[in-house]
């Protein structure tokens, strides 16, 4: 995709699509900066280009500023009222802020303009796993797939969804599919590695995270992983390192934030373990997690 829009733009140095082309590229391999900068250059290129605004909300929910991902979407629309994927990007960036009517509505419109949205059912049917309703949610999974088989996104969420429910076996097999299909997906090696932890396969798990970031120093769950697993190894000050990275990189990551309370836990630092539990349960309770937000809520009964 990067060498694609490179040629292109020594063809044409002002093509607005070449600009918006290479950021989402940029985006895929956790170069932020570059990734907005060429956004950004698009957009003074083509003020009207509702393409690049939605490329720009879908890397602002890749890399956690809903509200500001919000935004992007909201100009896209203004000037493409149809573009069904600015509605899959903004029902995600509704759901990661706690707006669930918002992004159920922003769902059911991308899928009223395009019956066969991949992104409108991957998303959607993500989302609702997380919310507990496993059967409509593994059936948007399976629907997303059968509409781009080839496409790793679908194995990497389908995978996830798994891993949420705690069937690890299966989120793996998802996971090497998706790695079958894209070698250097470094998501699909994070999530991964964070499944193999999960069947405290620690040592598989940390070989998963850290190919992830070598790949992309920038992938949040990666330092989520290896803060689990440094937690297996009771190095405390280790995991919650790596915590505080992935909140760096991803602040709404309600998981992060979980991690590093059991680090603290582990050091017996009630008031930090406290605090970061609250802010998990918080952000639990955004997204609709009732199973992890119970969980936070009886660890907090400890204090």
């Amino acid at each position: 995709m990067i060498r694609d829009a490179n040629l292109a733009l020594k063809l044409n140095p002002k093509s607005d699509d070449a600009y918006a082309l290479r950021g989402g590229g940029k985006t895929s391999i956790g170069d932020a900066q570059g990734a907005f900068a060429d956004f950004d250059r698009a957009i003074a290129l083509n003020p009207r280009s509702a393409r690049s605004y939605l490329y720009r909300g879908l890397a602002q929910v890749q890399y956690a500023d809903p509200n500001q991902a919000i935004r992007s979407i909201n100009q896209a629309l203004a000037l493409d009222p149809n573009l069904g994927d600015g509605y899959s990007v903004r029902a995600v960036a509704r759901y990661l802020i706690g707006d669930r009517q918002g992004s159920d509505s922003d769902f059911n419109r991308a899928m009223q303009i395009n019956p066969n949205s991949f992104l409108a059912y991957i998303y959607r049917g993500f989302v609702t796993v997380n919310a507990g309703k496993k059967a409509a949610g593994f059936a948007d999974l399976a629907k997303a797939i059968a509409i781009s088989p080839k496409n790793p996104l679908g194995y990497n969420l389908r995978g996830q969804a798994y891993a949420a429910i705690e069937d690890y076996p299966r989120a793996i097999e998802q996971f090497n599919r998706a790695i079958e299909i894209k070698p250097n997906h470094d998501g699909a090696y994070a999530n991964r590695g964070v499944a193999y932890m999960g069947q405290k396969n620690y040592q598989q798990g940390l070989a998963d995270v850290e190919k992830a970031l070598q790949i992309n120093p920038s992938n949040d769950t990666a330092y989520q992983g290896r803060s689990i697993y440094y937690i297996s190894a009771k190095n405390f000050q280790g995991a919650i390192a790596d915590a505080n990275r992935a909140i760096e990189i991803n602040p709404v990551s309600p998981d992060s934030h979980f991690i590093r309370g059991l680090a603290y836990i582990g050091l017996n630092n009630r008031a930090q373990a406290k605090s970061s539990l609250q802010a998990a349960g918080t952000l639990y309770q955004q997204r609709g997690n009732r199973k992890s937000d119970g969980e936070v809520m009886t660890l907090l009964k400890l204090f």
